[in-house]
């Protein structure tokens, strides 16, 4: 049985990240997204270029990126790079690195940065990471992904076809519903869910029909948001 590890300490979980994703890797990491923001917002004429997907942000749309301030200590040493549901689950993943090591994700709405990837990469994780472009427009060829060493976002098809061809352990969703069929009906170990996306919302009705399959182990959220934790059901925690 793999025993969960449950806590929500912040003077670990800074100490974690400290150590896993030194303050100069995520310095040189927000240098290239910064990068990588120009080139999707410029084409190589200069002409914009996704403007419509990468302008100012409205802040009515979108939820605040910003974490809660009991994580912001977490949040300035990653530059306030990740949306807030993206530190729990790094931090769930540091927490059981013996039992997450080697697993293979994907990250559902990665956008253009997939962050998750880069990062737990690092931790010898692979992630795939599936957007369905609606909010990103065309994914570019860059260097950025070949740096880190991570696969650029993939469409519809490409996920299909990589879902068909192999395994994948657990599902992440922060930030956008889960309604590709694709990525509903593939046989997850685990599902790591965006609590205001796993709650209500219709565009997640289709995830929400394998739950029965699945325990909740742990609901982590410190503030306006947080991540529900699926385990398969023979992966129960005593």
């Amino acid at each position: 049985m793999l025993n969960v590890i449950m806590t929500c300490n912040i003077k670990m979980e800074i100490t974690l990240f400290e150590e896993y994703f030194p303050k100069a890797f995520i310095n040189q990491l927000t240098e290239d997204c910064n990068s990588l923001y120009s080139e999707y917002m410029r084409d190589s004429s200069g002409q914009p270029f996704n403007a419509e997907y990468f302008g100012p942000p409205v802040k009515s749309r979108w939820h605040s990126r910003e974490a809660s301030a009991p994580l912001s200590t977490v949040s300035d040493h990653f530059n306030h790079l990740l949306f807030e549901p993206n530190l729990y689950i790094l931090s769930h993943i540091l927490q059981n690195l013996n039992h997450f090591r080697d697993k293979i994700f994907l990250d559902n709405g990665s956008g253009i940065y997939c962050f998750l990837a880069i990062l737990l990469r690092r931790l010898g994780i692979t992630v795939y990471n599936y957007d369905d472009f609606s909010q990103i427009g065309e994914v570019l060829d860059t260097v950025f992904y070949k740096k880190y060493g991570v696969d650029p976002p993939m469409n519809a098809a490409k996920i299909k076809g990589l879902l068909e061809k192999r395994r994948i352990d657990g599902l992440f969703s922060c930030g956008i519903w889960v309604d590709n069929a694709s990525i509903v009906s593939h046989d997850f170990e685990y599902l790591f869910l965006d609590d205001q996306y796993a709650a209500g919302d219709r565009e997640c009705s289709l995830i929400r029909k394998r739950f029965p399959e699945f325990d909740l182990v742990k609901h982590a959220t410190l503030g306006h948001v947080g991540v529900k934790f699926y385990y398969k059901n023979k992966n129960q925690t005593t």
